[in-house]
């Protein structure tokens, strides 16, 4: 299941036959107006996704981290952080680390980092992000489409 998948599924729950044929045609000659819809939608499809991992499905992601002087800035980690669950040295023990809005400082460095996070914009082919969990498809299309 892809985020197209699902944006052709919001489009069929609003009777909008235009935009899921172009979601899934694609086509050059598609008029200005369905194509504007067709971005409006996948905006309101991240939002949707945004919102629900902050409110109520949060993804947690453990990554190894590398520091030659124990400052780990978030920018610099596979994910967008949204809040850090733990830090660990390297034999996974918990550690303590002063934590900032845009990084961390540890006494360590090398360690790994449990965190929550948002992932970043989601394009057509993406693979829906909540393919194993309790959150269905139908749920995202229904709020993209409302």
């Amino acid at each position: 299941m892809t985020v197209k998948d699902i944006l052709i599924l919001s489009s069929e729950l609003i009777d909008r036959k235009d935009l899921s044929d172009y979601f899934e045609k694609g086509s050059s000659e598609t008029s200005i107006d369905i194509t504007d819809d067709a971005k409006i939608m996948l905006k309101c499809y991240n939002l949707i996704i945004s919102q629900i991992i902050s409110e109520y499905y949060r993804l947690t992601t453990v990554e190894q981290f590398n520091t030659e002087n124990g400052i780990l800035e978030y920018k610099n980690l596979e994910k967008n952080v949204f809040s850090i669950v733990k830090v660990m040295d390297e034999n996974l023990n918990k550690i303590n680390a002063k934590i900032y809005p845009t990084k961390l400082l540890t006494k360590v460095n090398t360690g790994y980092l449990e965190y929550e996070y948002i992932p970043k914009e989601q394009v057509l082919s993406d693979n829906f992000i909540f393919e194993k969990t309790p959150i269905t498809n139908r749920v995202v299309a229904l709020g993209v489409a409302s």
